[in-house]
């Protein structure tokens, strides 16, 4: 993680707010490679659907998936993306019921695919793989808290900080300054990760478009004024 992405990351740390998306660094990965088979998703298809039988622990290896919740009426709700080094499917492989959750790929992904008996005997044998399990379900359990005190801030708050994150997690920057998003990620993905409606999403970003402090050139976000943008998450 750069300077950049670091103080980013202690400024959303700060406000409490957990960053949706999830990737990991740890070395764990190639203890569990070893154990376990390859899977692969094609972009928009489905890893596993909620409320199917589950007995796999998965671990990003390259790609991305959306991670999300459906309610009775078919209601969509994303929780957050995982990316390289992310686990899912350990709650419901631990304790044999089907999946809370749905898994699908943003792109082409691949993962390592470990049963939860060889994941099991891995983790009771090395206790830094145990760790980063229990690192994993407290990141979430975090993310989950941040959620709920989030959704009851402002639209703009709450669209701000979902830029702000992703500018911690894709930000490059450019010779002038500024800080180009190098992923496309659309006003409908957003408002779907962060519990609004389009329109109001739309909204927001026309108004950050109007006074120059983000542009979106070839559907890529470059936020011009880091500081402006900062100063909209203390907007009631």
């Amino acid at each position: 993680m750069n300077d950049f992405s670091s103080e980013l990351h202690s400024f959303l740390e700060e406000k409490n707010y957990v960053s949706p998306w999830i990737v990991s660094h740890q070395e764990h990965n190639t203890l569990l490679a070893g154990i376990g088979s390859i899977a692969t998703v094609k972009k928009k298809n489905y890893l596993f659907l909620q409320g199917e039988s589950n007995k796999n622990v998965y671990i990003v290896r390259t790609g991305r998936l959306r991670i999300f919740y459906s309610d009775r009426s078919g209601a969509e709700k994303s929780i957050y993306i995982l990316e390289r080094g992310g686990m899912i499917g350990e709650n419901s492989a631990f304790d044999s019921t089907p999946a809370h959750i749905s898994a699908y790929a943003i792109t082409d992904t691949t993962l390592f695919r470990i049963n939860i008996r060889d994941f099991l005997r891995i983790i009771s044998l090395h206790p830094m793989v145990s760790l980063e399990v229990i690192h994993s379900l407290n990141y979430k359990v975090r993310l989950l808290c941040s959620q709920m005190e989030y959704s009851t801030k402002s639209s703009v708050v709450r669209v701000t900080a979902a830029l702000l994150a992703l500018c911690a997690r894709y930000g490059e920057v450019q010779p002038d300054g500024s800080i180009r998003i190098s992923i496309r990620f659309t006003h409908e993905e957003l408002s779907n990760l962060i519990n609004l409606n389009r329109v109001t999403v739309s909204k927001i970003y026309h108004d950050l478009l109007q006074k120059k402090i983000i542009s979106n050139p070839k559907g890529y976000i470059t936020v011009h004024d880091m500081e402006s943008l900062k100063g909209w998450m203390d907007q009631t």
